[in-house]
Order: C-alpha cells, then structure tokens, then sequence
C-alpha cells in the first residue's frame, strides 16, 4: 500500500474512493510527483491552461492504442484497472486489489442473461417503432439478429448496411460479395445499402466535432432513420470476447488457419495494468453520449465491461477467442445453426474511419484548417501538425487524419462546446 499528499481539495474529493473501470469508461487521470498526488477529470483538464498538452491523435486523451496509460496531458496518467484509491486521515492511500477473480464459466452465464435483458428492455423502451439493424456480416450484427429472429420481430426489421462512395473509399464493386445478399434474402430479410456519397460526407468535415467525424457512418444512419429504433453492435465485440485485445491480454497467438479473427498472426505480452479491452469512448459513440435516441447498443454492457480486466483466462485455448466462440454459442442458443451459414469472419467493419483518405483541398471549409494556438499545446507538437498540414495544402489535398487532430486540439481549447449534425 502506498501513501501520497492529496495536492489540493479536487484531488481529495477524486480520489476519496476511486477504483478504474474497464475501458474508455475512465473517469479521473493522475499525476504523482515524489509523495504528493493529483487528480483531475479530462474536463478539469481541458480547462486548466497551466497543463501541457503533449499527445494528441484519435486514441485520445490517450497516446497508444492498446497501453492506455499515458494521456494526452503532460505527466497525467491513467490510473490501473487492479488498484484503488482512498482518502484517510488527509492523506490518499493506493492499494492493490486482485487482478483475477472471475471465473470464464461464470462470466459467461452472466453475458447471456444481462445481453439478453438488455435487448428486450430495449424492444420495450422503444416498442411500436420499425426496427434498423446496423449489418455489418461480422458477428456482433448477426448476434443482434440472432435475438430478433428468437422474438419474432424479423417482420418489422430492415438490415441497413453502408456503402462508401465518395473519392476514392470503400469497395464500390457491382460484384463485391460484401454486397451480395442472397443468403439473406434467402432467410426472409430485408437488407437495404445505404450508400455515402460524397454529399453526405462533406458535412462531417465541415463541422467542428471530431467525434462527429470519427462515427459519421452512425450518425448518417440515424438520421437516415430517425423515427425508427436502429441497433448497433459495433460496440459489443470485446464484451463477446472475439476481440484481437482478448488475445493481447492472453499473451498467446493463435495456432489455427481459418478462424473468425483471420488477420491475427502475432500477439505480444502487453501491461495488463492498463490493457485497453473495451470500445467506450465517451462523447464520441452516439449511443453513449446520446446525440441520438434512436441508437441503442443490446449487447454492450458497462457491468460487463467492468469485469473483463479480473476475468480468469491464463488456461483458455487462444483459439476459441478468435474464432468467437461465445458468440457463436449464444447465437446457437437463440436460432440454432440458423445462421451458420451468415457466420464468415470479421473482416469487415461497419464504422470506418478512413483516416488515411485526403480530400481535396477545395471540398473543405478553411475554417476546419485552422489550428487553435494557446500555451497549453507543446510547441512540438503543434510544429508537427503544422508541418503536415502545409506538406498536404502543397498537394492541395488534407487528410481525415490531420482534420481530425486539429479538430481535436480545438476541441480540447473550447470551453463550451456541442454540436450535432
């Protein structure tokens, strides 16, 4: 157990009794220099100009993608999922609380009543509306699918998969099987493609939000079908663990050919400590932040969530993670061997971010290229982003990759912001 001097009030009230909970679901950020401990929110942070912002890209407020760690802040940290703070006596006490105590048999009895109960609450909460699943052909889309065919709303459901068709992404061919339906159709479902052209594309450019920009399919979609209940299990898959991260915190590769993870073919140890295991990511999902009310995720579940880091999976075959074998069982339990047949593997997803497209220089608002400049920001990292945006107005094109950090800086600079499309 350690001992640290709270640096001021904030950090007492913080740290009073603070746990992390699994994922992008996190809360408070420290910093620790010598005996003396600070505790700050990401909005705390955001409003504090005396605080360096040293990283910025769209793992934010993190550096890394997988080791969510470091922040995006100079010399605040995340806290880790196996530790917990107290206040006692005017000082802040860490101590360190198990790291595996749930059994894999037991977490799963629990997914399969709490998915369930999350999909009929659901149902209920927006009954009498037509029914939108977000399809993507992976396994969470076809879990979802799984639940309405077992409930008998198949009658009152449209499968909406996205196209991209603007400038030069997605695959746009007549005859490209992610496009083929047949098998579908075959089953009795209605299956739409909703396509994205560069019309609809160019106003999540044109707007300030980077999160707007980073989920723009799902906005596009509920918008497209506001007045009906859409369904996405975008979120789920780390919860239904045929995640890649799940094989991360196994430390072990995969020995079959054929899998639904089919692109996995080297896995390293990683710092359990702060693996990254979940998809949340506050004010980006609009399930989540609740830009749209029509948008519900069943099979995401932050109880669930909560307890990946503490599940037992040293002696788990790394196998069954990456052939999604719990999905599979539960998609088994509501149809049987109904969709077999749909069940590929997850080369595909349905929100694509498409940070490397460059648009053209002449599609995008001059106002999205300006860069907020404050003390707060390293001058290093500013020089960077500078840099990269004139090397690209030279070419007269700017990536999704640069709008979206310069998007995220002024986001973090803006004291009050919201915005929808």
């Amino acid at each position: 157990m350690q001992k640290y001097i709270p640096a001021d009030l904030t950090t007492e009230q913080l740290l009073y009794n603070y746990q992390r909970i699994n994922g992008w679901n996190y809360d408070v950020f420290v910093k620790i220099n010598g005996d003396v401990i600070q505790a700050r929110t990401i909005e705390q942070l955001r409003n504090d100009s005396k605080v360096k912002i040293k990283f910025i890209n769209n793992h934010f407020p993190f550096k890394e993608s997988i080791n969510f760690y470091q922040t995006s802040w100079e010399g605040f940290t995340a806290t880790s999922f196996y530790e917990k703070f107290y206040l006692s006596d005017g000082y802040i006490y860490k101590k360190n609380i198990p790291q595996k105590t749930i059994e894999l048999s037991d977490y799963i009895k629990r997914a399969k009543i709490t998915l369930e109960n999350n999909f009929l609450k659901i149902i209920k909460r927006h009954s009498g509306k037509n029914i939108v699943l977000c399809y993507s052909k992976g396994i969470d889309s076809l879990l979802l699918l799984s639940y309405l065919i077992k409930h008998n709303l198949v009658n009152k459901t449209k499968l909406v998969m996205i196209k991209n068709q603007f400038y030069s992404v997605g695959s746009n061919k007549l005859d490209d099987p992610n496009y083929d339906f047949t098998k579908e159709r075959k089953l009795g479902l209605t299956v739409e493609t909703l396509k994205i052209d560069q019309k609809m594309y160019l106003p999540y450019i044109n707007q300030p939000c980077p999160f707007l920009l980073f989920n723009y399919q799902q906005s596009i979609i509920a918008n497209a079908f506001k007045n009906d209940l859409v369904l996405t299990g975008f979120e789920g898959n780390s919860v239904l663990l045929h995640s890649d991260r799940w094989l991360w915190q196994l430390g072990k590769t995969p020995t079959k050919k054929n899998l639904y993870e089919k692109d996995i073919t080297f896995i390293e140890n990683k710092d359990k400590r702060f693996l990254f295991l979940s998809h949340i990511r506050p004010n980006s999902r609009s399930w989540h932040n609740q830009l749209y009310s029509n948008i519900e995720s069943p099979i995401t579940d932050l109880s669930l969530l909560g307890e990946l880091p503490f599940v037992k999976i040293d002696d788990v075959d790394p196998n069954w993670f990456a052939n999604a074998e719990l999905s599979r069982e539960l998609i088994h339990d509501n149809v049987g061997t109904l969709l077999d047949e749909l069940i590929t593997n997850s080369g595909r997803t349905w929100v694509n971010r498409q940070a490397q497209l460059t648009i053209p220089l002449e599609d995008v608002d001059p106002e999205q290229l300006i860069i907020k400049s404050s003390k707060q920001v390293d001058v290093h990292l500013l020089a960077k982003l500078i840099q990269a945006k004139r090397e690209q107005v030279k070419k007269n094109v700017v990536s999704i990759d640069v709008l979206e950090r310069i998007k995220l800086i002024n986001y973090i600079l803006e004291k009050t912001f919201t915005q929808t499309l």
